[in-house]
């Protein structure tokens, strides 16, 4: 998807947008991840600047995407960035200043201390409040719930990105909303559990295994029954293609892998 997206050039087809939008969410997902995995280390000055340093770094990585993301002018793409944004810039100041004096410092200096930390991050305390400001104009725009489900309507197609793009902004939607967010999450699974098309799990489960056994006639033909039902009609013919492609003796290959 990376180079597909690299050689698009200006190119504002629909199906480019698509493409920038999985990988924004994609990359927003794991930064989200690591995060959350990333804790501010106390035993020492040493560990505390080490970790500090690693969580700017990351901090740093998120803003690359939250302005790819606003770049990009998808709705739910900078609304998940920004929340994301106004999150962990938030949990960073409240971290930092909850962080231990170092050891043997008069009061005078402790003061001190507390200065220089609280206006080293009281740029984060800004980012986060900006975020979360422009966090609730999104939510505001009362005619984004209408417009996903004008899409589960008529684009049932793409229902396993949908849907999980909908679980995502479900999770972080204001209270008073998400009532609404998640009914239309359950019509969107509703949806694609009618049109019989595989969900977007079976699709990777499918594309994960033909890349591990790429000679495989069996994970050739689950892959190509897949997209069938998907609809797919690229993929489909690029999978005949590779069948018709692979010599007889591909079956014993795959008996050996």
């Amino acid at each position: 998807m990376e180079k597909v997206l690299k050689d698009k050039g200006t190119s504002q087809d629909a199906a480019y947008l698509m493409i920038e939008k999985i990988l924004i969410l994609s990359d927003l997902q794991n930064l989200k991840k690591a995060l959350g995995e990333q804790i501010l280390e106390v035993k020492s000055q040493a560990t505390i600047a080490k970790s500090l340093k690693s969580r700017l770094q990351l901090l740093g990585k998120l803003d690359d995407v939250a302005n790819r993301a606003i770049k990009s002018n998808d709705w739910a793409a900078q609304l998940l960035a920004l929340d994301l944004v106004a999150n962990e810039n938030s949990r960073f100041y409240q971290e930092s200043l909850a962080l231990p004096m170092p050891a043997g410092l008069t009061p005078e200096q402790e003061n001190e201390y507390l200065t220089i930390l609280s206006t080293q991050v009281a740029p984060n305390q800004s980012t986060a409040a900006l975020a979360e400001t422009k966090v609730k104009e999104f939510w505001n725009r009362s005619e984004s719930l209408q417009s996903y489900k004008e899409l589960i309507s008529r684009d049932i197609e793409r229902a396993g990105f949908l849907i999980k793009e909908l679980t995502s902004l479900a999770a972080i939607a204001p209270s008073h909303l998400q009532s609404s967010w998640n009914t239309t999450l359950a019509e969107a699974k509703a949806a694609q559990g009618q049109s019989g098309l595989p969900t977007f799990a079976e699709l990777e489960k499918a594309r994960v295994n033909l890349k591990q056994n790429p000679f495989a006639v069996s994970a050739i033909q689950s892959a190509l029954v897949l997209e069938k039902k998907a609809q797919r009609r690229s993929m489909v013919e690029y999978l005949e293609g590779r069948l018709a492609m692979l010599p007889p003796a591909s079956e014993k290959m795959e008996t050996r892998q």
